[in-house]
């Protein structure tokens, strides 16, 4: 049992702290890629989540927007792994929409974009399945399917690239949802160490919030 109130408190104080810093940052980004980053992400993993929930209209919506995005970021005509993410999941919307040759199309497109850098996108396929167990309150198999996302996205950046801490935040998430809080503890402070490594990137305010108010409630268990 790591319970202690005091420490609890604290990391809600910088969690908050973090979120009124990034407040007062976001006029300043309103009109650049990374708004568009932050929006790209949230309508994916918020999309798959609903897809996975069988909500297709608003899954729809959500990937229909992250596919804009992503499009606008990397250009129509080259391959990117993550365009084929979007596509793939927008595919799998489609067959559950019931309109099989528009869930082919899109099926279609994701294997351009997917088989033209099959190493790369690994990690975010994990991270789709991942998002899935957790959407059905399954965290033995999101823990899992996070962890793979780590160690393939270990294969592929290096070291302190942020978004290992990420999958390392995730990892420790899903090991608090079972209740495993001293392990939740070390991935926790390994995603910290690695933020801090880069602390001179501003976008990172909103994780480390995200990670601040983990830590919180890891001790308010």
């Amino acid at each position: 049992n790591l319970t202690n109130l005091s420490k609890a408190e604290e990391y809600f104080e910088k969690s908050w702290n973090y979120f009124l810093s990034l407040k007062k940052q976001y006029a300043l980004i309103m009109n650049t890629n990374a708004c568009d980053l932050f929006e790209t992400d949230f309508c994916h993993n918020k999309g798959a989540i609903l897809s996975d929930a069988k909500e297709y209209g608003k899954a729809e919506k959500l990937l229909s927007r992250c596919l804009e995005l992503r499009l606008k970021h990397y250009g129509s005509r080259s391959a990117n792994s993550e365009v084929g993410l979007t596509y793939h999941a927008l595919g799998n919307v489609y067959h559950g929409l019931g309109q099989p040759i528009k869930a082919m199309e899109y099926q279609q497109k994701s294997q351009q974009h997917l088989q033209s850098n099959p190493h790369n996108n690994q990690d975010q396929i994990y991270l789709s399945m991942a998002l899935g167990s957790e959407a059905q309150g399954n965290y033995q198999d999101c823990e899992k399917y996070y962890r793979m996302a780590l160690e393939s996205a270990s294969k592929s950046f290096p070291p302190k690239h942020p978004r290992l801490a990420d999958y390392q935040r995730r990892v420790a998430c899903a090991l608090m949802f079972q209740l495993k809080l001293a392990e939740a503890k070390k991935y926790l402070d390994l995603a910290l160490a690695t933020y801090e490594s880069n602390l001179n990137h501003d976008f990172l305010q909103e994780e480390l919030a995200r990670l601040h108010l983990d830590f919180g409630q890891l001790y308010n268990y």
